[in-house]
């Protein structure tokens, strides 16, 4: 009886009333509203567009509580009580089925004349959720209250028979000719290196300045933002310091103060696929940085600097054996010679450590870097792929290496800069004459922030060993403890370079098989000499 009289005073609340309700109560409450309303009443299913998926799911689309949380407010939105929303959250937690998938089949079934326009960071990636969207309208067209016209049907704009429908395109898309009554925004910027990238985040934000805020047909249009946080002045730094009022929503993977589910500290969004314990071990992968930004949508350490002193392991004795090995050298600028650092570093990694073995660094003319990087090859036979910055003097000395050079003579001068023994001195000139094997030229990704970056939880998780005995180590971590903002940076640079050869980060670092002209370096141990 008592379900009866509180399902029968729910269905004489206006949908703005409900709206306001399902916003405001709390979540114990509203499951109570819910189980006393007929699973078959509109008010039922048809009151949001995650209890729309489960019913037309049989079930199979899970009623998580940030599931029903961002479903009540992008009722919310619809109805104008919060028209502007971001909403921020990592990964792989289902907002875009949410928000582009089964949103726009709710706001249908409710207005089959509203248009909708869903763009994402590229053109495929909203066309595939717009497919997704129209194959379950073809499905369920028995169930809800619209239908698609047959003529009307393509991949990236599909309409009602009543005018309404969806439009999904790329932010590098065609925007303009398309007004709507409903924006939906989804992951505008690709990934971390597009986040990173200070050009793309202008164009991004220029998209959304010149173009998107221009397709709506109102004032208060609802606009709904999603995506994860990748960059301190990612589009939604700037959207929410526009002056505009926007409601943003952060559900941080584990549940910090203040947290809109009323979870407790530390408690997982969804405990069944990423419990606390794997969403921790992720910082131990990612570091610190990164695991802010992606998991809990603060994008910025928990302290400063981006490498810490502590994070690196110290060894007395060289690695055992070890699987690759290459030498990084970092290019000075041509016009900044008098105060930038030629470096060389060679690294090794052995199983899941990478190893610092030697370095070089000193203000040195284009001359020595062609006689050290040939000095290393000498002092160190199983390093036969060195990673060469192209850039500063790079492109001529990597000619100058590759090319036999019959009548080259080793210096005394160069020869002392570097330490070089009468032995060595010999060997060195013998193999400069014949040409440099394995150079690999490196045009750099990124800028010097998100190529260490992609390294910090590496370093962070102990994997990176420095020698003890070896002086220029001390160099490299004082270097990386003021990055960026220390004088010099020219290790940290060769160091990254090496890590990322060793990892296989990007074609750009792909190291040439040994002794052979190209692919990626052969998967074999080997014993240090």
């Amino acid at each position: 009886m008592a379900g009866d009289l509180l399902a029968e005073s729910v269905r004489k609340l206006s949908p703005r009333q409900l709206a306001w309700l399902e916003a405001h109560a709390p979540a114990e409450d509203m499951e109570l509203i819910r189980v006393a309303l007929d699973s078959s009443s509109d008010l039922g299913w048809r009151s949001d567009a995650a209890s729309m998926a489960h019913r037309l799911t049989g079930g199979r689309y899970e009623l998580w509580p940030f599931v029903r949380l961002l479903a009540r407010e992008l009722r919310a939105a619809v109805e104008g009580v919060r028209p502007r929303q971001m909403w921020n959250m990592p990964s792989q937690y289902g907002k875009t089925t949410l928000l582009g998938v089964w949103g726009p089949l709710w706001i249908l079934d409710r207005d089959p004349t509203a248009r909708i326009m869903f763009v994402s960071y590229d053109a495929d990636k909203a066309q595939r959720e717009s497919m997704r969207a129209r194959d379950l309208a073809e499905e369920h067209a028995g169930m809800l209250r619209f239908r698609l016209r047959a003529d009307a049907r393509a991949k990236g704009q599909w309409i009602t028979e009543h005018g309404g429908g969806l439009y999904a395109t790329g932010v590098n898309g065609a925007i303009t000719g398309y007004s709507a009554d409903v924006l939906l925004l989804d992951d505008l910027l690709k990934g971390w290196q597009a986040a990173h990238s200070a050009a793309v985040r202008e164009f991004v934000w220029e998209v959304w300045r010149s173009q998107l805020r221009l397709r709506t047909q109102r004032v208060d249009t609802p606009i709904i933002a999603s995506g994860t946080r990748w960059h301190v002045d990612d589009y939604f730094a700037r959207i929410g310091a526009s002056g505009d009022v926007w409601h943003r929503v952060v559900l941080p993977a584990l549940a910090e103060e203040g947290d809109p589910l009323g979870r407790a500290l530390g408690e997982p969004l969804e405990p069944s696929r990423f419990p606390a314990e794997e969403v921790l071990a992720r910082k131990r992968v990612l570091g610190s940085y990164l695991w802010n930004a992606l998991e809990q949508q603060r994008p910025a350490p928990e302290e400063g600097g981006e490498i810490k002193r502590a994070w690196f392991r110290w060894s007395s004795q060289p690695p055992a054996g070890w699987d690759e090995m290459v030498s990084s050298w970092d290019m000075k600028l041509k016009d900044k010679e008098a105060g930038d650092y030629l470096v060389g570093q060679v690294w090794c990694r052995s199983g899941s450590l990478f190893h610092l073995v030697d370095q070089l660094r000193g203000q040195w003319p284009q001359a020595v870097a062609r006689a050290a990087i040939a000095l290393t090859a000498v002092r160190h036979p199983g390093c036969r792929v060195h990673l060469v910055e192209n850039t500063g003097y790079g492109p001529e000395l990597i000619d100058e290496l590759r090319a036999a050079d019959p009548g080259y003579s080793l210096s005394t001068e160069v020869g002392g800069l570097l330490g070089v023994t009468p032995g060595e001195a010999d060997a060195v000139t013998a193999l400069i004459r014949r040409g440099v094997p394995g150079v690999k030229p490196v045009s750099p990704r990124g800028s010097k922030e998100v190529r260490t970056r992609m390294h910090s939880g590496l370093i962070e998780a102990g994997n990176v060993v420095l020698p003890e005995w070896l002086p220029g180590a001390a160099v490299l971590v004082d270097e990386c403890a003021a990055f960026p903002n220390g004088a010099h940076d020219d290790t940290v640079d060769a160091m990254t370079q090496a890590l990322a050869g060793l990892r296989g980060s990007g074609t750009d670092y792909a190291a040439p098989t040994p002794g052979g002209p190209g692919g990626p370096l052969k998967r074999q141990r080997r014993q240090l000499s």
